[in-house]
């Protein structure tokens, strides 16, 4: 669905979509889909309600914003959520780290989201990210209400299995009215809730896209697209990020700035020898795209 702001934006939903247009159609141009059934195989998609989670880990301690709450009195808070108060949000957290025995329900990976050099031993930590899907729990009126596009331009998978998520989304070129922060360029100073128009009068020209997805259904939020969410419902949703050909460059040249700005031109000139030889490796292995 799209905001009454832009009529040229649309997010489609697409079912039994095959691998080759997705890749065609939607990953190499950078434009963002639903897919309807990418995670219809997950056993998450059955399993992950308030009372698994109870039942299979909920004397387990999660620290949310500061706080340490065992995962029965996190879902009880969530359940009495409001947006006038709302509880707080379980994110930004990988299954693996705090139920590393449920990460089994999100196998087998969607091809969707293959192949992931993410996951590649070659690559320097700050560059790997692998099927580390993060963990996201919240109630009504909670939210990631920082209005951003992914880190280092990687593609996001976000996948929803209990309740609905609503997501405000933006594509790139509008980050001229989203007045980026000049120390987290990925990130806008713009509440897009509570917008202080003395202050981003600019904002009121950005054309915003907003969705809702549903259990089942899974987006693909290409790299530089900014967006952010809120909830009107109890909401359980993981979210992994990729790495391929398509953003290689420009997970490279964020990584690359970053590496300048710690070691100078020395460790520039180190990091580009060292990702052309990984680039060759990765582009060479063809083993995990699907047919």
């Amino acid at each position: 669905m799209q905001s009454s702001e832009s009529s040229t934006i649309t997010v489609e939903r697409r079912e039994k979509l095959s691998y080759a247009e997705f890749v065609e159609r939607y990953r190499r141009p950078r434009r963002p889909v639903i897919l309807t059934d990418a995670i219809s195989h997950w056993p998450a998609l059955t399993r992950w309600t308030p009372s698994y989670f109870a039942e299979r880990v909920g004397d387990r301690r999660v620290d949310i914003d500061g706080g340490s709450y065992t995962v029965v009195q996190m879902i009880g808070m969530r359940d009495a959520s409001t947006p006038e108060a709302p509880a707080p949000y379980l994110r930004a957290q990988k299954v693996v780290d705090v139920f590393p025995e449920l990460a089994s329900d999100l196998e087998p990976p969607t091809p969707y989201s293959q192949p992931n050099w993410a996951d590649s031993p070659p690559l320097l930590p700050s560059m790997r990210r692998g099927r580390l899907h993060e963990i996201l729990i919240g109630g009504r009126g909670a939210g990631f209400h920082v209005l951003h596009y992914d880190k280092d331009h990687l593609q996001a998978f976000i996948s929803q299995l209990h309740g609905d998520k609503d997501f405000f989304v933006y594509p790139p070129d509008q980050a001229r009215f989203l007045y980026p922060k000049p120390s987290k360029p990925n990130q806008s100073q713009v509440d897009i809730f509570g917008p202080d128009l003395e202050r981003h009068l600019e904002f009121v020209h950005a054309q915003q896209v907003r969705l809702t997805l549903h259990p089942g259904e899974t987006v693909f939020m290409p790299p530089g697209w900014w967006h952010t969410t809120r909830m009107t419902e109890p909401s359980i949703s993981v979210t992994w990020n990729t790495v391929d050909e398509s953003n290689w460059d420009d997970v490279v040249a964020d990584t690359r700035a970053r590496v300048v700005g710690k070691a100078g031109s020395a460790g520039g000139a180190a990091f580009d020898v060292y990702a052309s030889t990984v680039a060759r490796a990765l582009k060479a292995d063809r083993r995990r795209t699907p047919a």
